[in-house]
């Protein structure tokens, strides 16, 4: 067992971690139905996503992900996957992201067990049919485009790429038209040699299960079993290999020294910018918080000056993603005869911003982050995020994060949008210009 339970604690009375020899992680949290009868949700992580991916072979964890789930089984057929959904009332799905991929379903407590194994059966039992593979890679290639035709998605994509120096689909979990038409069945095969074995990935459940009698601490320790037995008989065969070596994490950095600008005139009624750059690469959690404050405070200011008193806006929000790229953006949409309307209002904001923080905008916006902090770490009792926070690579744990926001200050605030203001940005937009 791993030293995570406490059992003096009882919202960790149902939390349990195992480590298997194979060295597959294993995170159970079993929730007493006489508390909270919830859904059983079981996701398995596989560490590794689209930055894993070879040069000119964007979109290969992408592809490997939908020959897992939408692919001809050594076991099943697809349509025996879809009846097993149907009559059991099941959702299973699956994303790509940029350092992860995640197969997941969701499920009523008396199918755990059948949905576990079909899920893993999923994942681990795959072949590669010719004729599927060109279907696949003509899917997700649909999928692209799809994107591509998508203001608000295609603006930020260029906008990173712009940032970043990069290819902007090698950004996002999807790929790139050419990088997916560059597979072949030997990449899906080294990359699931390199990743898809046990040491990287993580399987966690959560929800109710009921069990006829034990206390809270018996039946969740049984409801950790019953998964590890499943886990076992699936994950039995992998064995901890260093046999194929694992590509180096991608990471992105600002490439830029001056402003880059993109327009891309296209026929559409609403003029779509997407302007970010790098949060000045913050080296630790009070930085990182009071990025992630500043965008809240942004994002208010945003919808009640814009949303709120120009009726033609149709989106305006501030963000900051916490990947390793650490992309702070402000997306707007609006009618082109409001660009120097609100083009200004955001640089005046900007500006704002980086001179002073108001007393009571800081304690507005921080009370919802704490919420928000809360709400991710389930009130600071559950250890799972934790873990998925240490494998993205993330700094914050709950603890350390309460504390922080605690000692955080408006100027702290200030600090940051004076320093992330201050960098080189990217600017995209889409659309026709009046």
């Amino acid at each position: 067992m791993l030293p995570h339970f406490n059992s003096n604690n009882r919202m960790l009375l149902g939390y349990r971690a195992s480590v298997l020899s194979n060295g597959l992680t294993v995170l159970t949290d079993y929730m007493p139905p006489e508390i909270r009868r919830e859904p059983v949700e079981i996701n398995l992580y596989v560490w590794a996503g689209n930055w894993h991916e070879p040069h000119g072979k964007y979109g290969l964890a992408h592809l490997v992900e939908h020959m897992a789930v939408d692919s001809t089984t050594k076991k099943r057929a697809r349509e025996q996957y879809v009846e097993l959904a149907d009559r059991t009332g099941s959702n299973f799905n699956a994303e790509t992201r940029e350092i992860f991929t995640r197969f997941d379903v969701k499920t009523l407590d008396p199918h755990l067990l059948l949905c576990l194994g079909i899920l893993l059966e999923q994942v681990l039992d795959y072949k590669i049919v010719a004729a599927e593979l060109q279907n696949e890679k003509g899917a997700i290639q649909e999928e692209i485009r799809r994107t591509e035709a998508t203001p608000q998605d295609y603006a930020e994509l260029v906008a990173k790429g712009n940032l970043f120096g990069v290819e902007p689909f090698s950004l996002f979990g999807l790929g790139s038209i050419d990088g997916v038409a560059n597979i072949d069945t030997r990449d899906i095969h080294t990359f699931r040699l390199r990743y898809y074995q046990p040491e990287n990935m993580t399987l966690v459940v959560t929800g109710s299960y009921l069990y006829t009698n034990g206390s809270i601490n018996q039946r969740a320790q049984m409801f950790h079993h019953d998964v590890v037995e499943v886990a076992n008989k699936h994950f039995g065969r992998f064995y901890q290999s260093d046999a194929v070596e694992k590509s180096a994490l991608r990471t992105h950095k600002i490439s830029i020294t001056e402003n880059a600008i993109t327009h891309k005139p296209r026929n559409i009624s609403n003029l779509y910018i997407v302007k970010g750059t790098q949060n000045g690469a913050q080296t630790d959690l009070a930085g990182d918080l009071s990025t992630e404050l500043l965008a809240l405070i942004m994002g208010s200011r945003l919808t009640e000056e814009l949303r709120g008193r120009n009726g033609s806006i149709y989106t305006a929000e501030c963000t900051y993603t916490e990947w390793p790229e650490e992309f702070f953006y402000v997306s707007t949409s609006f009618h082109p005869s409001r660009l120097i309307t609100i083009t200004d209002f955001v640089r005046r904001t900007e500006d704002s911003l980086a001179s002073s923080v108001p007393d009571a905008e800081f304690e507005t916006q921080i009370s919802r982050l704490r919420e928000l902090t809360r709400g991710k770490y389930r009130f600071g009792t559950h250890p799972i995020q934790e873990h998925i926070n240490r494998r993205l690579g993330l700094r914050e744990n709950f603890q350390d994060a309460v504390r922080t926001l605690e000692e955080l200050v408006p100027d702290d605030v200030r600090k940051v949008a004076r320093h992330i203001f201050s960098q080189p940005y990217s600017q995209a937009s889409l659309g026709r210009m009046e």
